[in-house]
């Protein structure tokens, strides 16, 4: 009899020890310490599925771990509003700052539970919903936590949806806002008046598929301060955009990166007064024709530019180099990256008048064929090092 209770004492205390963990390594860790593993945890997640937040994994080993999680507010700072696919934008901006993984798809339910965890902790808020997914309690959610925000995305959301939350949000002061992305479907509407009790520390803003008229305001409020700035698409085709586009580009004073993506202009650049720039020192330009590239970089005069200056296409459409003497306006650029590798070679002679005090070169060849390639990589290496040595072809 004494031996049976033994033994079923040995395995209810085996199976308390299982549950709470205690037969682990960390069970005489004290909270605090647990704690403070589980946050180093959360800053090297390296896993592939992202599907869980680090803090969902760790509170479901244990109770004692359960408890330390729920207790850990910076588990709990990714915060993901992700409703069912609908149409992809192509023109929609990468996330900034942390532009490489788009993150899974998680219940509303989630997103509001990991907000109510976070306490007062900095949080990143992403949002990509269908109209119908949106309901009272995401408004009432974005407004008790802009706070504390320190990133903000709406990628993808609808027309009617996009301008509300971001008039709620704007109702509240953003201390700690530094991201701000932004891609609507459908040309959505922009807010008359963008965050007007403040956003001191907003530096990173991406925007794509709004007009340049509608987000113009902001430019001389909210976004006064930036350093960082992507647009996508820019269409502009008549005088009067032209000219906001310039003034919103040369109200910020701080800027020190600009993208501008899928850019089409059909004005002539000698029409038109230049884009003075002092701060940049790195411009990325999309366009789709070499015509376009021509007309924008005509007239952006940045003297401080030393930075890669990138020239991409999707339709592989290399730039007219020769048609952009004398007017192209970056004489400290040092380092440029061309995405036309294979026909840049032809005009070498060209791009040394026009970038003088060039350092650096990269040059990218897309896709090449099996072999393809071969020709053009030494017609390259010729027109920097001089002709091979004869019988040196290869």
């Amino acid at each position: 009899m004494l031996e049976d209770l033994d033994a079923q004492g040995k395995a209810a205390q085996l199976e308390h020890n299982l549950l709470h963990n205690l037969d682990a390594p960390t069970s005489d860790f004290p909270d605090e310490v647990l704690s403070m593993i589980f946050e180093a945890g959360a800053t090297l997640d390296l896993r592939e599925d992202h599907a869980d937040v680090f803090g969902c994994i760790v509170s479901h080993v244990s109770h004692r771990w359960r408890s330390v999680a729920l207790g850990t507010p910076r588990l709990w700072t990714q915060i993901q509003f992700i409703g069912e696919p609908h149409v992809i934008n192509h023109y929609a901006p990468r996330m900034l700052p942390n532009d490489g993984h788009i993150p899974p798809p998680a219940s509303l339910d989630k997103g509001f539970t990991c907000l109510s965890r976070s306490g007062v902790t900095l949080v990143d808020i992403y949002i990509d919903l269908n109209e119908r997914d949106i309901v009272d309690e995401l408004y009432q959610s974005i407004a008790d936590h802009i706070g504390h925000c320190r990133s903000l995305a709406l990628m993808g959301v609808r027309k009617n949806s996009l301008p509300k939350i971001l008039e709620i949000a704007s109702q509240h002061r953003a201390p700690v806002l530094v991201s701000l992305s932004l891609s609507g479907l459908s040309s959505p509407s922009f807010p008359t008046s963008l965050f007007p009790l403040g956003a001191p520390r907003l530096k990173h803003v991406a925007l794509g598929s709004f007009t340049i008229y509608s987000i113009a305001p902001a430019f001389h409020t909210a976004f006064r301060s930036v350093t960082q700035l992507q647009l996508s698409p820019i269409y502009l085709d008549d005088a009067g955009m032209y000219d906001s586009f310039r003034r919103m580009l040369m109200s910020l004073h701080s800027l020190s990166h600009l993208e501008l993506s899928n850019f089409a202009a059909t004005l002539s650049p000698e029409t038109l007064q230049p884009i003075e720039l002092a701060t940049p020192q790195y411009l990325e330009i999309g366009f789709d024709s070499p015509r376009e590239f021509d007309n924008i970089i005509r007239v952006i005069r940045t003297p401080n530019l030393n930075c890669p200056l990138l020239a991409r296409s999707p339709h592989s459409v290399w730039p007219a180099w020769r048609l952009m003497l004398p007017d192209c306006h970056c004489p400290s650029l040092r380092h440029l990256v061309d995405d036309f590798a294979t026909t840049a070679s032809k005009d070498f002679n060209w791009l040394a008048k026009l970038y003088p005090n060039i350092e650096k070169l990269t040059l990218r060849m897309w896709e090449p064929e099996e072999g393809g390639g071969r020709e053009d990589l030494r017609e390259i290496l010729t027109a920097i090092v001089g002709p091979w040595p004869s019988g040196n072809d290869e």
